[in-house]
């Protein structure tokens, strides 16, 4: 596969890839076929055609552009891999924006464990270790006020959340998710924040 094929997706090159003309989707499937006979050269053209809407989709899905590039150059190389298994008597474009999902959803996944791990990681341990570093009362000033005051009567104080929601005067359901989202809230608060390293006596 030509090295060229697959270019980075720099700004001044998006936008070229957005001035080229509407692709003839009539050939995509000729030039697959072309490409699976020897002719990889070929594929050249259907990244040139492809490549600017399959990013804009990628940064719109994923909210990052770097994200997006890695997604379109995945995409990309799946394609040139399938080449040979293409079939030239079905429709190019749903085949290519299938692949192009499929790494798109496996991204976000990915994303989701990822963001999920960083929650589970908030637990009552969790937490306390970072009070002891001073680092929670200062993301908790950050929360809205109920979230922040049932995390600190969950983890701090060890109420249940029928007792928490007894002191906050809410119901039961209100008091849980108030400490979910405050968990969540927090995850992503300690994911932007540099530890803070506290100098015991």
């Amino acid at each position: 596969m030509p090295a060229s094929s697959l270019l980075p997706l720099s700004a001044e090159n998006v936008a070229d890839r957005t001035a080229m003309a509407e692709p003839a989707v009539d050939d995509d499937a000729r030039i697959m076929e072309e490409a699976a006979a020897g002719r990889v050269e070929r594929f050249e053209e259907i990244v040139g055609r492809h490549q600017s809407p399959l990013f804009r989709v990628a940064v719109s899905r994923l909210g990052d552009r770097a994200a997006a590039e890695d997604a379109v150059q995945e995409t990309f190389l799946a394609v040139f891999r399938g080449r040979m298994s293409f079939r030239t008597d079905q429709p190019f474009r749903p085949w290519l924006w299938t692949i192009h999902k499929n790494v798109c959803d496996a991204w976000l996944k990915k994303e989701q464990r990822r963001k999920s791990a960083t929650v589970r990681r908030v637990t009552e341990t969790t937490v306390d270790a970072v009070e002891e570093r001073l680092l929670v009362r200062e993301l908790l000033e950050r929360l809205p006020t109920e979230q922040a005051e049932a995390v600190r009567l969950r983890f701090f104080g060890s109420l249940t959340y029928d007792e928490i929601a007894a002191v906050q005067e809410c119901p039961t359901p209100t008091a849980k998710n108030r400490v979910r989202y405050a968990l969540q809230k927090l995850a992503t608060l300690l994911d932007e924040s540099e530890p803070v390293k506290v100098r015991h006596p």
